[in-house]
């Protein structure tokens, strides 16, 4: 199991509150019993005029707050010692050097935080119920102190030195110990005295809550003393030394328990931290076995382990040794923890938030019971919340725009076609200048939207959006055309309408060169003929499919006026036919016949153009003689039978030839019915007379058209 995973058991099994507690998985549903105990803890330090501490104070206000009051909206770096004699005596501070930050109770689960040591790699040094401490910190739930099921309720007080802001000069009240004396104080009076937050709050006490010490009077049950583990400037470490050992001294004679803190490790200086180590092994510290934990308030890592290493010192009846994770150990599993949430909290946004329109406030209210979010919240605070849901909401708009354009970008290719469909359309090759053709095309209109006061982005994301958030407006924005990707847009069109130029230059040269060929006849397969067009360039250049395709066309071409050509052969060779003419239904055309036809036909070059075709050119001759022997009739007309049959189409133009009013008045010109159904046609012949007299005497004689 990784540490990500336990960290995960720990986020689902711990919560914790300002002001209120961590509850523990030690509650009724629990087969551990719930202890609850209170302890009053003094956070001293390196304190005093700038001379003495330097430009920067040592840690222990941002200590004390991320402790008390972890979430990162709630957590303040900057906290102030300097201050008028009104403030001074304000009800928050009320005219005394220490601050009172409040209560918080923190809870521990044995079974979460007995596989989170396995996991981290921790061990328990004791035989009885002892425990690791290590990795605790603001946002991440605190190690046992030593005993399941237990919870902890932190008073905490930090005893400092104000500053008169006229004077520069530490303020006179009660007492004048020097504070490496005062801060050993275990007894504290202060009544009404606020619980403090943050500076802003001094002048305007009731804009903020408003929590009253306990009675008045607190009994502090052990130190936690801070060293400053950074560089700051004007600030000798010789001085920071000397001020520390007064300071452990005075509270060693208190005979309370000590926890060092070594603050600002996230600006650790090499040589601060072995003055620390030094100081710690002096014969006087080192009897004292004080527990040394290294933290960062900024950073949250290890601030809730040196509480609780105190909590377990506090607790004598508490048997085991303690082993407490390093900074950096520590630092790892926070930021693990972290990106943890972090990952959480993004699936989080994602899954609930889809569109690019969507409003923080919306979106917050919607997430904000969700553990992810308060996870998040807590580590990271609000603003930074806030800021993860616009980059999402910003990504989901670039999503957005950029499916519209690469929609454009797509149908931009079938305009360009319809618009500029040769090389003949295209004026000119520049880019700029096609684009004005477009504009001055009068299909323009239909294709494209141009609004020259917005950009092509504000036409995405304009008005014309329905409810599902998808653009309505289906036209192209004209000033995507002056993006990169529409110009190589069109190039790839003027490129392809010039290899298809070169293409169709190429087919109509091989189709001229089959032309050309005698070697090409109808029914003659391209594989018998191919390596006569070995070499030419119109051939290699062509693919495959085109060369069979034209190839194919011309087979159909030849092939056709071959069969057209031997149609005319057979009606001049009508001598061949004279003895089938009007053949009774019992004749039969023997082969006999048929050869005999063929030895008339078989020298003329039309009959042998139709050689490899021998079956379609057997079938037009027995065509004919049917249309020979059986009669003339429409189904067998060697013409065609529906295009070129002059029956058929001269009764077609006299089907839609106008008739003249006159038939109508008398039906000596109207076409006759018989008896028998049969048209008969009155016939007007305009002629000389010996022409008129012998044509109409073959008229009468005639039975035929009797």
């Amino acid at each position: 199991m990784s540490v990500t995973t336990t960290l995960k058991k720990i986020s689902a099994s711990t919560t914790g509150r300002r002001g209120g507690s961590y509850h523990a998985a030690g509650g009724p549903e629990s087969n551990h019993v719930l202890e609850k105990r209170n302890i009053t803890v003094a956070v001293v330090g390196l304190s005093g005029t700038e001379k003495e501490k330097g430009c920067m104070g040592s840690g222990k206000s941002c200590l004390c707050n991320r402790f008390v009051r972890p979430g990162e909206d709630d957590y303040y770096t900057d906290h102030i010692s300097v201050l008028s004699q009104t403030d001074f005596g304000g009800r928050v501070v009320n005219n005394d050097h220490f601050l009172y930050w409040g209560q918080v109770t923190k809870g521990t689960s044995p079974d979460i935080f007995s596989e989170m040591n396995q996991e981290l790699g921790m061990s328990t040094l004791s035989s009885g119920p002892g425990g690791v401490m290590g990795g605790g910190g603001a946002g991440l739930p605190p190690l046992p102190p030593g005993v399941a099921g237990v919870q902890t309720t932190f008073h905490i007080v930090e005893q400092t030195e104000f500053i008169d802001d006229s004077s520069f000069q530490p303020f006179k009240s009660g007492k004048t110990d020097p504070y490496v004396k005062r801060c050993a104080t275990t007894k504290l009076t202060s009544a009404e005295k606020l619980m403090y937050i943050c500076k802003n709050q001094l002048g305007i006490e009731k804009e903020y809550e408003q929590c009253v010490m306990p009675d008045g009077r607190m009994n502090v049950d052990g130190f936690v003393c801070v060293f400053d583990a950074s560089d700051v400037p004007g600030r000798s470490v010789e001085r920071v030394v000397e001020y520390t050992a007064a300071c452990l001294t005075q509270l060693i004679k208190t005979k309370k328990p000590i926890v060092m803190a070594a603050t600002k490790c996230d600006e650790a200086d090499d040589a601060m931290q072995r003055e620390l180590d030094r100081l710690l092994s002096r014969k006087e510290f080192k009897s004292a076995n004080i527990p040394l934990v290294e933290t960062s308030a900024h950073n949250a890592v290890n601030v809730d382990t040196a509480f609780m290493v105190l909590a377990h010192l506090v607790d004598k009846a508490r048997p085991g040794k303690l082993k407490v994770m390093s900074y950096q150990e520590a630092l790892k599993c926070r930021q693990e923890m972290c990106d943890f949430a972090a990952e959480a909290y993004g699936a989080l946004i994602r899954a609930q938030v889809n569109d690019y329109r969507t409003l923080w406030v919306t979106a917050s209210k919607r997430v904000q019971h969700c553990p992810e979010f308060k996870r998040y919240v807590e580590i990271y605070g609000r603003d930074a919340a806030k800021r993860t849901f616009v980059q999402h909401t910003k990504r989901l708009k670039e999503q957005y725009i950029d499916s519209r354009v690469q929609a454009y970008l797509r149908v931009l290719p079938d305009i360009l076609l319809d618009l500029l469909p040769d090389l003949d359309a295209i004026k000119d090759t520049d880019w700029v200048d096609v684009k004005e053709q477009l504009r001055s095309h009068p299909d323009f209109d239909q294709y494209f939207i141009d609004r020259p006061d917005e950009s092509w982005e504000d036409l995405i994301l304009g008005d014309d959006q329905n409810e599902d958030g998808l653009c309505d407006e289906d036209r192209v924005p004209f000033q995507l055309l002056n993006s990169d990707d529409a110009e190589q847009c069109y190039l790839q069109h003027r490129q392809s309408l010039e290899s298809e130029d070169r293409r169709n230059d190429q087919r109509r040269a091989f189709k001229k060169l089959l032309e050309e060929t005698g070697f090409v006849t109808p029914g003659k397969a391209l594989s018998e003929v191919r390596v006569l067009f070995m070499g030419q360039d119109c051939y290699e250049d062509l693919p495959e499919k085109d060369i069979q395709d034209i190839y194919d066309e011309h087979q159909q071409e030849i092939t056709e006026r071959a069969k057209k050509h031997f149609k005319e052969l057979l009606v001049e060779r009508a001598d061949l036919f004279y003895g089938f003419a009007n053949l009774g239904n019992g004749c039969v055309i023997g082969q006999d016949d048929i050869q005999n036809i063929t030895q008339g036909l078989q020298e003329d070059i039309r009959y042998k153009t139709l050689e490899r075709l021998d079956q379609e050119r057997m079938l037009i001759l027995l065509r004919h003689l049917g249309f020979i022997g059986h009669g003339p009739v429409r189904a067998s007309c060697p013409a065609g039978p529906v295009t070129h049959c002059m029956d058929r189409l001269i009764g077609r133009v006299l089907q839609r030839a106008p008739r003249p009013r006159s038939w109508a008045r008398s039906s000596a010109w109207a076409l006759a019915h018989s008896e028998t159904g049969e048209q008969k046609l009155n016939v007007v012949l305009l002629a000389t007379k010996p022409l008129l007299h012998s044509f109409s005497h073959f008229f009468k004689v005639s039975d035929e058209w009797l």
